[in-house]
């Protein structure tokens, strides 16, 4: 198959083919609305793996059914105390899981509330089991949530249990949690090890599915032993009101729903394959994708691939494997950690999107030790457009030059410092403009000598040499042009940029003499100082 880079928004993005006919991935964008409602300095810090559970069961595009609050699930934890400037941590402890409620559906710091210790008492221990689990989806009927979780051993699930979490008023009562012990949802032989539980999707009239039959699909994967724990999803389904008794579940073997769990170790069982152990199945009701099932994983357990499928039914067929983005994070920390971060886990959150788009997730994490900031160990979000491909093409218009190179440059503060952003250096600390220490919001301007057709801007951000620590890269800006310095007009706007180097190309080109990047958050943190390496214009 042949793939194309493509360039749309500063996300790296990769077309194929899928079924029906369509040849480019879907346009995908930020959502740092959502990314950002999980960064913490205090308490909760950071998590594997996230879940979100509509509380009333609703789970379709947001509307007037939607759930009134959610219940996000998290694996292993950190919990602790961060530096609002730095966000070094220092640990208290790390409890095999937690949770989190949010009343609503938009990510308002205010509205969310984190959950974890023992039966929810804000210390170190396990919140739902008391022991060390991983937690899988959940589903949230009448007045319980159920889910499930697997004790590992050497990274391999050897015992599957099952969550009942009480609601009272339509909220969790985590005092009162039930668990199942080994229920037979996890198959074990020689040859693969099978779960299920790992990705949920209601097909039923309670949950709003655009064509229901009254079934809850209960995606898996089957981990081959013999092909380097390659993860294949396979699917089981059961009658929603029978979720809780897994006698009543049935297991897809390709051709056939069977009652022997071992169904799903037969090849012909596959739906898709190279998953990741979290994963999406999602019925699609509008846009590119109408009629459809969309899978959104991450392309072998941990790379920077995030994908989607598209499949004609629950069972599939479900087409190649779709590249829509091609996670930054790795290049951003690897400098700082012996190149060890990796990002996994991707899965689409469709109760908590509005009609026309589909929020996902994907988690970043880093191998060895620790991290030492709240950066790496946390969700990282984004949106699909259903109804819009991505750009395709690789096209970079503009100026093959660097139109700001030695240009004059002005700034809102320190601006003898400001010609540093233009001199083409990134070796060092001495070649960044530094912002005085003082809340914001900041700018630097350059004058680019004439009139000028400007396409596309390039920013080298604080880390970029290595020298500076990534807390330090700029966040939300804005590039501004202007023919006389006096009458400013917006070109673009980033919001959520973590990156050492920001790549942008504007919407449409425009003339202009003076370009401006206006600063209104200058870090990852509370840190209020500016600093940019390099401004470059073409």
């Amino acid at each position: 198959m042949t793939f194309r880079l493509l360039f749309s928004l500063g996300l790296g993005l990769i077309g194929s083919t899928a079924p029906g006919g369509t040849e480019h991935p879907p346009a995908v964008t930020r959502a740092p609305e959502w990314t950002s409602l999980f960064e913490r300095t205090s308490g909760w810090l950071g998590a594997d793996g996230i879940y979100s559970i509509p509380l009333n069961g609703y789970d379709a595009a947001l509307g007037l059914r939607s759930s009134p609050r959610s219940l996000f699930v998290f694996s292993d934890t950190r919990i602790g105390e961060a530096d609002p400037r730095t966000l070094v941590i220092a640990d208290r402890g790390m409890p095999s899981h937690s949770a989190a409620s949010l009343e609503g559906t938009t990510p308002r710091h205010d509205a969310i509330s984190f959950h974890f210790g023992d039966q929810a008492d804000g210390g170190l221990g396990h919140l739902f089991t008391g022991t060390h689990v991983w937690l899988n989806d959940g589903i949230a009927i009448g007045q319980n949530v159920f889910l499930t979780a697997f004790a590992e051993k050497d990274w391999k699930p050897v015992r599957l249990d099952l969550i009942t979490l009480p609601l009272v008023n339509g909220r969790p009562d985590f005092k009162r949690v039930g668990v199942q012990r080994g229920i037979p949802l996890l198959h074990r032989d020689e040859s693969c090890d099978i779960m299920f539980g790992v990705a949920l999707m209601d097909l039923s009239e309670a949950a709003g599915a655009p064509r229901p039959d009254g079934y809850v699909y209960a995606y898996g994967y089957r981990d081959s032993k013999r092909e380097g724990s390659r993860k294949d999803a396979v699917v089981a389904r059961v009658r929603r009101e029978e979720y809780a008794d897994p006698e009543r579940w049935r297991f897809w073997d390709g051709r056939a729903w069977r009652a022997d769990i071992s169904a799903a170790s037969h090849d012909a069982a596959t739906l898709q394959r190279r998953i990741s152990a979290e994963f999406s199945v999602t019925p699609v009701s509008e846009g590119l994708y109408r009629g459809k099932y969309l899978m959104v994983y991450c392309r072998d357990v941990q790379t920077r691939d995030m994908m989607i499928a598209v499949g004609e039914t629950p069972t599939g067929p479900f087409g190649e494997g779709i590249l829509i983005h091609r996670a930054l994070e790795p290049e951003t920390y690897n400098p700082f950690n012996g190149n060890t971060t990796y990002t996994y886990n991707a899965k689409a959150h469709p109760h908590l999107s509005p009609p026309g788009r589909l929020l996902i997730s994907y988690n970043v994490n880093q191998g060895g030790s620790l991290p030492k900031t709240t950066e790496v160990y946390r969700p990282r979000f984004l949106w699909i457009d259903l109804y819009r491909h991505a750009e395709a093409g690789a096209s970079r218009p503009g100026s093959p030059r660097n139109l700001a190179l030695g240009k004059t440059a002005t700034a809102s503060s320190n601006g003898a410092l400001a010609s540093r952003a233009v001199d083409g250096k990134t070796e060092h600390r001495l070649s960044t403009w530094r912002s005085t220490d003082c809340p914001g919001p900041h700018w630097i301007a350059v004058d680019l000598g004439a009139p000028v057709t400007v396409a596309r801007y390039v920013i080298k951000h604080a880390s970029v040499a290595g020298l500076e620590p990534t807390v330090f890269n700029t966040r939300d800006f804005c590039l501004q042009g202007s023919l006389d310095a006096t009458v400013w007009h917006d070109l673009d706007a980033v919001t959520g940029a973590a990156e050492a180097v920001t790549v942008r190309t504007l919407g449409a080109p425009a003339t202009v003499r003076h370009v401006r990047l206006a600063i209104t958050r200058p870090s990852q943190s509370d840190e209020p100082v500016a600093r940019i390496q390099e401004l470059e214009i073409y």
